[in-house]
């Protein structure tokens, strides 16, 4: 049993072909609670984001291939802001940047990892009405993977943090400025209402 678990490590580990790893289709399910009266979402993907790529070898964590791509960060899209109404304005978020690595999540004593995470780094922009929201980071996984078929999970819950990110970012940005005032969802759908001025 301990040679079969240290082989399984050592083919995470290892940038090897052999050991190389397909990520995708994927099915990200990002944990975001909508505000009431949620306006409607809608995801852009810029042309920047590649439905399939390598994703490099660094050190000793392999690389591998990604495929489905702009399908999955649709699929997580979709599920995470499945919930708002167009009768409350719509929101659109403009993707520009997301592409992830593997970085150590455990080392082992030899100094090889003994699990990695996803790490995911993105960009991107809310646009709400006349005005924009830049989001930008690293989004971590909370999953790690200690072998191959782990890889998808952590992943998956890359992206999840990535949505959960630009939630929040949108969020409390539309709180704070609409309780000032200043920013509310483009509410093109809605019928200006008639001047009661006499």
């Amino acid at each position: 049993m301990r040679s079969i678990i240290a082989a399984a490590l050592t083919c995470i580990a290892l940038a090897t072909t052999a050991c190389s790893y397909t990520v995708g289709p994927l099915e990200p399910k990002p944990n975001v609670a909508l505000p009431t009266k949620s306006p409607a979402f809608e995801l852009e993907l810029r042309p920047t984001i590649k439905d399939a790529y390598e994703v490099k070898s660094t050190g000793n964590i392999m690389g591998g291939n990604v495929e489905s791509w702009r399908a999955s960060l649709k699929k997580g899209f979709d599920t995470g802001f499945a919930d708002g109404s167009a009768a409350n304005g719509t929101v659109k978020l403009r993707l520009e940047v997301a592409e992830f690595v593997f970085v150590p999540a455990a080392i082992l004593a030899n100094g090889l990892p003994r699990a990695v995470r996803a790490q995911l780094k993105f960009r991107g922009r809310w646009l709400v009405g006349d005005h924009e929201i830049p989001v930008s980071g690293t989004a971590e996984a909370k999953l790690a993977a200690t072998t191959r078929s782990d890889i998808q999970a952590s992943v998956e819950s890359a992206i999840e943090t990535m949505y959960e990110r630009f939630a929040q970012a949108l969020f409390q940005t539309l709180s704070k400025q609409e309780a000032q005032g200043e920013l509310t969802p483009d509410k093109t759908d809605v019928d200006p209402k008639p001047d009661a001025r006499p």
